[in-house]
């Protein structure tokens, strides 16, 4: 949309000018000062470049557009704004203070290109060419994100992981991708083998059904107490992990049993998050003695493994490419946790491209893996598609101290909303539709978007604080902010008597002489491009940051715009916005993870 207008903008000026319109483009930015137009260029970066062309011999003097010899910049400037083509239907005037040539846009045709922009059926698929989301041949991603293994608390830096992970999934498939997703539990960790020490004396199959997160850390716990105490009890618990290692039947078929419950589990949490990731893992395939062996035999035609230390552990020495030592087989004659790392990454990316969402800290250990990947692959002679990181800093104030279950704390959200939500009524019934609302579910929802927004809230680069006092408080979070005004405009949508389709031609000729339209218009010709940074950078804080400020566009001009008791043309141009608005809100929120209320 906004794109467009950079367009005509670059190709007015360079005409005028004789610079080339491909190097004004990215000069022009979006006006900060409401009474000073739309669109800006700033005059020095304006003379800088036209210093630059005719250094090059690009700018001609001679020609019929502005003499660039001894003028300031400020006197371009003005001589630029006053050749501007009075007939232009784009802009309707261009004005030049000190610092910045001013572009005013036609109000009329700027809302309406927004607006027929937003109704296309290929929005906003449209805006995102190939070469920007650098998308590979196969089409396919796998999207690899860190969980806690299997009687472990969730940390704080677990549900961030898991928010990033989800919005990187969604990112990438609105950009065409076909994509999998695979969570990484650090299956083959010593905490494995104890929690399989620790069912040989305090399974319960009851418990397990009725309480697994619980039940699975009681495992953890007694097989951690008996180890201390026991120096035969850790070697148990090393054989456990070495026969899982080896694919003994019955040590597998525990694990099996334990895994499909805790993760069975963790679906239910998952969706009541609306977390479109699946709870599977290759971890225990890929650590397996038959997968492990193909890829150390490829290694050792790479490198020389060094000396033990511990024998018969196996290392190859990295130093050289400042990676240090990689221990791939330990002193219990077990693979280590990056062994099976190189072949699930080998693996996957034989398929597609692999992002890996990781903590900060993990990047080291990445690094050391996609480097033996890569040797492997060469010393078969495979092609691998490529392998990237989507790192994060710490979030600190969510689960602290760390808990057993998500569900504990999303509780907290509900039961709050729940108190702000009339709790005298457990159903309220829609006025025109007669249908009746779940309040607890509501809630739930409008929780679980006040968590989602504050954790996707900060930049992903630097370590964020979550603040259960924003959740809990009685001031509107920014959850329920973006929620509510979505079910403005729905409710706006459903008391409109006509059907939308029958009014996608009405002129928005009325929406001109209101700054509000303009300013809502404004608004959502931004989401494009940002939209498109967001899905590449793989940065949600873009996207709630969007989201916030429309949600504070909608609000400041409900009461402007009303669609009740216009005039049928007003009220037609009208909805025809409101329309657009909460196509781009539904959108936005979705790709960063929440579910769409439509009633509250």
């Amino acid at each position: 949309m906004a794109n467009v207008y950079h367009t005509h903008i670059a190709t007015v000026v360079g005409s005028l000018s004789q610079l080339p319109a491909d190097l004004l483009k990215p000069l022009i930015e979006r006006q900060k000062f409401k009474d000073k137009g739309q669109f800006a260029v700033a005059l020095a970066k304006l003379a800088a470049l036209g210093k630059k062309c005719r250094g090059a011999g690009s700018n001609s003097e001679a020609g019929t557009g502005v003499d660039l010899v001894d003028l300031s910049p400020l006197e371009f400037g003005k001589r630029l704004a006053q050749q501007w083509p009075p007939d232009d239907k784009y802009i309707s005037s261009v004005t030049c203070t000190d610092t910045f040539l001013n572009f005013y846009v036609n109000p009329e045709t700027f809302i309406t290109a927004v607006v027929n922009d937003v109704s296309l059926p290929s929005f906003p698929s449209h805006h995102f060419p190939n070469d920007n989301i650098h998308r590979e041949s196969s089409g396919c991603v796998i999207i690899e994100y860190a969980m806690p293994n299997m009687g472990q608390p969730f940390e704080s830096n677990h549900l961030r992981g898991i928010a990033i992970a989800n919005f990187v999934a969604r990112a990438c498939a609105m950009v065409g991708y076909e994509v999998e997703t695979r969570c990484r539990m650090g299956l083959w960790r010593i905490e494995t083998g104890l929690l399989l020490l620790g069912c040989e004396s305090h399974f319960s199959a009851q418990a397990l059904d009725e309480d697994p997160l619980s039940h699975l850390q009681t495992l953890l716990e007694e097989g951690t107490r008996f180890a201390n105490s026991d120096p035969k009890a850790m070697s148990k618990a090393a054989d456990l992990l070495r026969g899982l290692h080896n694919a003994d039947p019955d040590i597998t078929q525990k694990w099996h049993r334990l895994f499909n419950v805790w993760s069975k589990h963790l679906r239910r949490v998952f969706d009541r998050m609306n977390m479109s990731l699946d709870i599977r893992t290759d971890e225990l395939e890929c650590g397996q003695n038959s997968a492990i062996q193909p890829v150390l035999t490829a290694l050792e035609n790479v490198y020389h493994f060094v000396d033990a230390r511990q024998p018969p552990d196996r290392t190859i020495d990295l130093s050289d490419q400042k990676l240090g030592l990689a221990t791939l087989i330990d002193s219990h004659s077990k693979p280590t946790p990056i062994t099976a790392d190189v072949v699930s990454e080998l693996e996957r990316r034989k398929r597609g491209r692999l992002i890996k969402v990781a903590l900060h800290g993990r990047s080291y250990s990445h690094a050391q893996c996609r480097r033996l990947v890569d040797d492997v692959a060469r010393s078969m002679g495979i092609t691998l598609h490529s392998s990237e990181d989507v790192s994060f800093r710490s979030l600190t104030g969510f689960a602290d101290p760390p808990v057993t279950s998500l569900v504990t704390l999303l509780d907290r959200g509900k039961q709050h909303m729940m108190r702000l939500a009339a709790p005298e009524f457990e159903y309220t019934e829609d006025e025109h539709g007669g249908e009746t609302i779940d309040t607890e579910q509501t809630a739930d929802v409008l929780a679980v978007s006040a968590v989602v927004l504050q954790i996707l809230q900060g930049k992903r680069g630097k370590d964020h604080v979550f603040d259960w006092e924003r959740v809990v408080a009685e001031a509107r979070d920014a959850g329920v902010y973006v929620q509510y005004a979505h079910v403005r405009l729905c409710g706006i949508s459903r008391n409109y008597p006509l059907p939308i389709t029958s009014i996608s031609a009405t002129p928005l000729t009325s929406l001109a002489p209101h700054p509000a339209a303009l300013s809502l218009a404004l608004t959502l010709s931004s989401f494009p491009s940002i939209l498109e940074q967001a899905c590449t950078t793989f940065e949600p804080s873009l996207l709630v940051t969007y989201l916030i400020r429309l949600a504070g566009a909608i609000s400041s001009v409900n009461y402007v715009l009303r669609v009740k008791d216009q005039p049928e043309d007003v009220a037609a141009a009208r909805m025809r916005l409101w329309e657009a608005a909460r196509t781009v809100s539904r959108i936005a929120m979705e790709c960063v993870g929440l579910k769409v209320l439509k009633r509250m």
